[in-house]
């Protein structure tokens, strides 16, 4: 079970676990939204150690509070990258692309149900051309079993066939079923989420100040160090103080390491722009598009994917 570390009402770090705590009494637990949790898999990738359940915990109960209160903002647009627990589905619709075929079977039925006289015969019908022969399945016929080439008309359409069918119909007639649970709530409440692009951590400023920080945090490793003792290693280099093990003095981060992350960042996105950008040119802030420019295939290598962080970030 996953153990987390939050600020008290006296900004004290103290030990929790989510799942066995009311939901109502999470807000009250803390102070700020810093949380630091412990890995209960030895994978080397702490995505691994969480999930979507904590994740949306975090941001109702401690993010968006805090943000609020202490940002003065009415709108917030939250940018985040693909990982997976930032992507949880809405349980009454997992995601089309990655769901089996009976959960895509339920999800047409859902939308049959609910759909115009038009839209329900869409949503039944899925009209399928292998080898120049097209063939159209019935809504009955999408739980049957796949057959072989000469008797496929028989069986009922593949597992890919019925994914990318259920995406298109949902996509077209109920788009709101698409949006993660994060998406859902947050507009909800007047927000926005913004995903980036999968694989470019280069561009995320956070992610070199998360490489800078965990790498000093690192350093001020020792025996049985608690969660708590990690939380205050972090703070002290965030704002400032004296490391516990090696003595060494932290400055913090300061405005211009933040300046220095972001330029970073922004001179990927340029050298991305210029490499692969096809339609699109120019420098990031000022690019052009052109929509008259064919796209080709290849493949995206990214340009920094080797140099996580900027080595004089932090003094």
């Amino acid at each position: 079970m996953l153990k987390c570390c939050l600020q008290d009402h006296e900004g004290k770090y103290v030990e929790y676990q989510p799942n066995l705590v009311p939901e109502r009494e999470l807000t009250k637990h803390s102070h700020s939204a810093g949380m630091v949790f412990e890995a209960n898999k030895a994978t080397g990738d702490y995505h691994d150690n969480m999930d979507g359940h904590v994740f949306m915990l975090w941001v109702k109960h401690k993010f968006l509070p805090t943000m609020l209160k202490k940002g003065n903002k009415k709108k917030i647009d939250l940018v985040l990258d693909n990982a997976k627990y930032h992507r949880t589905h809405q349980t009454h619709c997992p995601n089309p692309l990655t769901a089996s075929k009976r959960e895509n079977i339920a999800t047409i039925n859902a939308l049959h149900s609910k759909g115009t006289r038009r839209g329900k015969e869409e949503v039944k019908e899925l009209t399928i051309t292998r080898e120049g022969d097209t063939h159209t399945f019935q809504l009955d016929d999408f739980g049957k079993h796949t057959r072989g080439t000469k008797n496929w008309k028989s069986g009922g359409p593949s597992l890919h066939e019925l994914r990318v069918h259920t995406q298109r119909v949902v996509k077209k007639f109920a788009p709101e079923w698409l949006k993660t649970e994060l998406e859902a709530f947050m507009e909800g409440e007047g927000h926005q989420v913004i995903y980036t692009p999968p694989y470019l951590c280069s561009f995320q400023p956070i992610e070199r100040l998360w490489a800078v920080s965990k790498g000093a945090v690192s350093t001020e490793w020792r025996m049985k160090r608690t969660l708590p003792q990690a939380f205050d290693d972090l703070s002290t280099v965030w704002y400032g103080g004296i490391g516990v093990k090696t003595g060494k003095i932290y400055d913090g981060i300061k405005a211009d390491n933040c300046e220095r992350m972001i330029k970073a960042s922004i001179e990927q996105m340029d050298i991305v722009i210029e490499k692969f950008g096809v339609r699109y040119s120019g420098r990031f802030g000022a690019m052009q598009y052109d929509s008259t420019v064919p796209y080709e295939s290849g493949d995206y290598d990214d340009p920094d994917s080797d140099e996580e962080t900027d080595d004089n970030a932090v003094n």
